[in-house]
This record gives C-alpha cells, structure tokens and sequence, in this order.
C-alpha cells in the first residue's frame, strides 16, 4: 500500500480497513499508556460475559478527562490604553509530557 500526502492515523485506519475486508481478520489500533499496539480483537476477548445471566444488572460507569481538565491555560485581556492584548499563561509541563497539551483558552474580561 503506498500513500502520500495522508495523515498517519487515515493510513492506519486503511489498512485496518482492507486487513478486515481481505482477511476476515479484524484488528484495533490503540495506546497503551505510551505504546502504539496493533492487536488483533479476539486476542483481547476476557473470560467473562456481561449481560444476561451474568448477574450484572443496571451498571453505569463513566470515566471522563474532557470537563475542567486542563495542563496549559492562556487567557487574554484587550488593553484599552496601549491597544494591545495582554496574555498570561499558566502551565504543567511535567502533566504536558505525559498527556500533550490540554489547553484552555479564554477572555479576562466577562
């Protein structure tokens, strides 16, 4: 397969894509706290069944990093006087290491 001029992530899915067509095999692509993996999906079936006569009735769980998580914070304020935007930044690079930038951006002003 050659590509150009493609995000990696488009050639992966690609590929993913025609192994499955082609092979009746089906792969996923995924980060395992670092490491890129390619793993073929019935290597990571589990032993165990949820659903019915599991015994397992009425279960919520959500687990979310996207509301009010932030590691890099910019916010600006417009300068009557200069005409010019002041910006204060604030920033955890050891959490920006580990995790990339999640960034919040925003006014001073209301």
């Amino acid at each position: 397969m050659s590509e150009d001029n493609q995000k990696l992530l488009d050639i992966i899915c690609k590929a993913l894509d025609l192994t499955l067509i082609n092979s009746g095999k089906n792969y996923v692509f995924f980060d395992d706290f670092g490491s890129l993996f390619v793993r073929n999906i019935d290597d990571l079936l589990l032993d165990f069944i949820v659903g019915d006569n599991s015994l397992m009735t009425d279960y919520v769980h959500k687990l979310s990093i996207d509301s009010d998580t932030y590691n890099k914070i910019k916010l600006y304020k417009d300068n009557k006087d200069t005409g010019k935007r002041e910006i204060y930044l604030a920033y955890d690079s050891v959490n920006m290491d580990k995790w990339g930038v999640l960034q919040l951006c925003g006014s001073l002003e209301p």
